[in-house]
């Protein structure tokens, strides 16, 4: 309950993100380079109430990011971290600086994602395993919105996975 009221005080409504998403807004109004506190919160907040682990670094270089946005991107991923990762698995949040990127990546030793679903895995409505839809709860476009939004700051999101071993999710965001 504190994670789900907190996403909502921190990044707002997911309807207004789809939209936003859908309609390319963001990229051109974006505010000026901003510091990683929201993303730190965030990050506290899981870590806090889940066990997630965080390394992020004291400093990570300034970059032309809406950290509403951006927050809701790691949302999005640790979410699907949670619901597919069981009870004693470990589920880690790195950032670093990759040249002239921000890199964010969230690690989990879940149950991974099978070969033939990485190709869909950020198409609108896709589900790795449609039978999961009404446990797990989600709609099928939290890995969507997150790759849409990536794209409109300027960066990419990328999946990397093995079934029985878990998922690396990375996303970077270009340095100002």
């Amino acid at each position: 309950m504190v994670i789900a009221l907190a996403a909502i005080l921190l990044v707002g409504s997911s309807v207004g993100v789809v939209l936003a998403a859908d309609n390319g807004d963001g990229a051109g109004s974006l505010p000026e380079a901003q510091h990683w506190a929201l993303l730190d919160r965030v990050c506290e907040i899981y870590e806090e109430n889940t066990g997630t682990t965080v390394d992020l670094p004291d400093r990570l270089p300034a970059v032309n990011i809406d950290s509403r946005r951006i927050s809701q991107v790691l949302r999005n991923l640790l979410e699907n971290a949670l619901a597919h990762t069981a009870e004693g698995d470990a589920i880690t949040v790195t950032a670093a600086q990759q040249g002239n990127w921000v890199e964010v990546s969230v690690v989990d030793t879940g149950e991974g994602i099978p070969a033939e679903g990485l190709p869909n895995i950020f198409e609108r409505f896709y589900r790795v395993d449609k039978s999961r839809a009404r446990t797990t709860g989600g709609s099928g476009l939290g890995l969507t919105i997150a790759k849409r939004l990536v794209e409109a700051h300027g960066g990419t999101i990328q999946a990397h996975s093995e079934q029985g071993k878990g998922s690396r999710f990375s996303f970077t965001v270009p340095i100002k």
